[in-house]
């Protein structure tokens, strides 16, 4: 039986920044390797349904299998319906973190089935059915299409969530593809599911039913061993909650004389409370962490249930710098702000010499609890079930309330550009990527710089 794993393309309109962060596709590795007793081809796609197509023609899958974001939805969609178009007997399934929160944006004539739960055994189970031709309607975890309704059996089991250790055809075959900015040669390794945080706008912590899991951490390490690659990025949603755990983890990697350098996601509360385990981690390898501070008001803070302070994030940024971490901050930007509460945070940035920061405009994700809060005032822009692609983190959601869109576009790219325009951050990454290295970053920030502007006021 031949199957077909897809990532699927993104619309035009969305703002890419895989010329700056393109990391393993771990979703795909882990598919492959599920399902390795079958005759499976994969499709990193981002271009167009054409490709699809050919592949489609060329291989004569009898299963699809889609994974994708809430920026692909509309993209998966038109996709698979040109598929069932050219092929209708092909079965086609799709899962990946926007189907598991809120799955029925994927219910179409289309789709045969929609993942929800234990992505991977749910599809072993369906691929198993299908290939010994048996009804795969009762496999749990996931919506079927039953004559046009989707009906689950049953829920999957969260006590059964299994990772394998990825046989990584992607990554051995075109390993110096994928970097974190100027990470280069860098493989990702997934430890955990969910996250232990209460935060009213992130989507993460619905994944997983909203219940936080994690691997042992011998059996993450056994795996780290194993991977060739120098820098390894940790891509849980948040790495640093059990603070045992990650001290076992540092002693692990002493133990096997592993020497890598790592890159994990970790919340400001944390790291500001645990300043000898993350020097134990500096020790195992940690070179940076991303954090999201997300405001610079413990009232802001507040009102999205960060369960984090100003003081919390003042001191995570200090004791970055005291161990020579990298910090990737991340901030909120909130179309409701003036011009001077841009300039405070521009302030911020250059008196705590923040060299990486990104900056999300305020954006409200179906299956959030800040989405369900939300009420539909006239200055907040619905966005039809066809232009799921705006929520690229970037693109307004409400217009604004003290400046035009455009100028709210400007304050928004200006913040972008600020901590590289300091003298003292442009010696820091001649000093840490040479000068090669950081006119070719600049170079692809400028060409990046185009691009928001270009696709934001033509896919306004």
């Amino acid at each position: 039986m031949r199957i077909l794993i897809v990532k699927t393309r993104l619309h035009p309109g969305t703002i890419r920044l895989d010329r700056l962060m393109k990391t393993e596709p771990l979703e795909l590795e882990y598919l492959y390797t599920a399902l390795e007793d079958y005759d499976v081809s994969i499709l990193d796609q981002y271009t167009s349904t054409r490709t699809l197509l050919k592949k489609c023609r060329s291989l004569q899958p009898d299963i699809v299998l889609f994974t994708a974001y809430i920026t692909q939805t509309n993209c998966a969609l038109q996709d698979a319906t040109a598929i069932k178009k050219w092929y209708p007997k092909i079965k086609i399934f799709i899962g990946g973190p926007h189907a598991e929160v809120v799955p029925h944006h994927f219910f179409a004539p289309s789709i045969d089935g929609v993942v929800v739960g234990n992505h991977l055994k749910t599809i072993q189970a369906i691929v198993n059915c299908i290939a010994q031709h048996q009804p795969y309607y009762a496999v749990a975890g996931a919506y079927f299409n039953r004559n046009g309704q989707f009906i689950i059996a049953a829920e999957a089991d969260p006590q059964s969530l299994i990772l394998p250790h990825p046989k990584r055809i992607l990554l051995n075959n075109r390993s110096n593809k994928f970097s974190f900015v100027h990470y280069l040669d860098c493989a990702s390794i997934k430890t955990s599911w969910g996250c232990t945080g209460a935060c009213t706008f992130c989507f993460c912590r619905e994944m997983n039913g909203g219940r936080y899991a994690a691997r042992p951490i011998e059996d993450v390490v056994t795996e780290i061993a194993g991977i060739q690659n120098q820098t390894i990025f940790i891509v849980d949603d948040n790495f640093c909650i059990n603070e045992q755990r990650l001290i076992r983890f540092a002693e692990l990697t002493a133990l096997q004389g592993i020497k890598k350098t790592f890159i994990a996601y970790a919340t400001a509360h944390f790291v500001a409370h645990h300043r000898d385990c993350i020097g134990q981690l500096v020790k195992a390898g940690l070179s940076a962490l991303i954090v999201g501070l997300e405001y610079i008001d413990t009232h802001c803070l507040d009102a999205v249930s960060k369960h984090a302070t100003l003081q919390e994030n003042n001191d995570t940024i200090a004791l970055c710098q005291y161990f020579g971490i990298e910090l990737f901050a991340l901030f909120i930007v909130d179309p409701d702000w003036e011009p001077d509460n841009f300039r405070a945070l521009a302030r911020y940035i250059k008196k705590h010499h923040i060299q990486y920061a990104t900056f999300s405009t305020q954006t409200l994700f179906p299956g959030t609890v800040a989405y369900g809060q939300q009420s539909y005032s006239s200055d907040v822009m619905r966005t039809h079930a066809s232009q799921l692609w705006r929520f690229d983190l970037l693109r307004l959601h409400k217009r604004p309330k003290h400046m035009s869109p455009l100028r709210y576009y400007l304050w928004l790219f200006y913040l972008y550009m600020l901590p590289s325009l300091t003298f003292a951050s442009l010696a820091k990454l001649i000093n840490r990527c040479g000068f090669r290295k950081t006119v070719q970053i600049i170079s692809i920030n400028c060409v990046v710089g185009i691009e928001f502007f270009w696709k934001l006021l033509w896919w306004r």
